[in-house]
This record gives structure tokens, C-alpha cells and sequence, in this order.
């Protein structure tokens, strides 16, 4: 990540500070849209499952400037997905549902330079919990 990327990503997040709950339960509903069979995955209680996504998204999003503490978390993180049964081709479509999350709760905020932030943001979260997943599985 480049110091321009963090920038970005940092300063938008403070907006999706603001609107944490709705930011949630857009990327929810939006990934169940694109992939109903993810459902299950989740408890009933989505509030609260929301409130994790945005724990674990300052989390990692905090953890920009010391990337070398952040990954160690992420590891774990996709070997805990990986007994959820989460499968790598669903990354892409978490990808795309946090995409356009971004895109909705940011509105004009949303410029290419933080759209392209965010997703190189996903590539590193997602190609490091996958490759711990993989390394889990031997």
C-alpha cells in the first residue's frame, strides 16, 4: 500500500465512521444478493454481525502504517473463514459487495483515486487471509 492509498482509504473512512450501521447493512444485503447460499453463513443477529464487520474493517484499516502487526491478524482471520467454510472464490464476491458498499455510503466522496485505494486495500486483506487458508489446509 502506498502512502497516498492509506491517505485515502483513512480520510473516507471517517465518513464510513458515520455511518457504520447502514454501511453494514449495505454490504450485507448486497452480498446476499449476489450470493444468496452465503446466508446461512451468518447468525440471525445481523446488527450485531454488522457491528463486527466494522470492528474488524478500523481494525485493518488502523493497522495501515504497520503492516508487518496487521498481517498476523489477517492470517488468522482467514484460517477462521476457512472453518466457516468459506471458499476462495467467494472472496470476489465479498470483493465486489464491499465495492459497492463503499460506493453508496461515500456517494461523491467516492473518487477513482479512493475507489482504487479500497480495492487494493481487499486485494491485500483477501489474497493474505487466502493464502493462510491454504497453508492451513497443507
Amino acid at each position: 500500500m502506498t502512502p497516498d492509498q492509506i491517505a485515502c482509504i483513512t480520510n473516507s473512512f471517517h465518513h464510513l465512521l458515520l455511518i457504520e450501521d447502514t454501511l453494514a447493512a449495505l454490504f450485507y444485503g448486497h452480498l446476499f444478493e449476489l450470493e444468496p447460499s452465503l446466508m446461512p453463513m451468518f447468525q440471525a443477529d445481523m446488527r450485531g454481525q454488522g457491528r463486527k464487520f466494522m470492528t474488524m474493517l478500523h481494525l485493518i484499516v488502523s493497522g495501515l502504517d504497520d503492516l508487518d502487526r496487521l498481517l498476523p491478524t489477517l492470517r488468522e482471520l482467514g484460517r477462521q473463514h476457512l472453518d466457516y467454510g468459506v471458499r476462495d472464490e467467494q472472496y470476489e464476491t465479498v470483493g465486489a459487495a464491499l465495492c459497492w458498499a463503499l460506493r453508496q455510503g461515500l456517494g461523491e466522496r467516492c473518487t477513482p483515486d479512493v475507489e482504487h485505494a479500497w480495492n487494493a486495500l481487499y486485494v491485500l486483506v483477501a489474497d493474505t487471509m487466502k493464502a493462510a487458508a491454504r497453508q492451513a489446509t497443507g
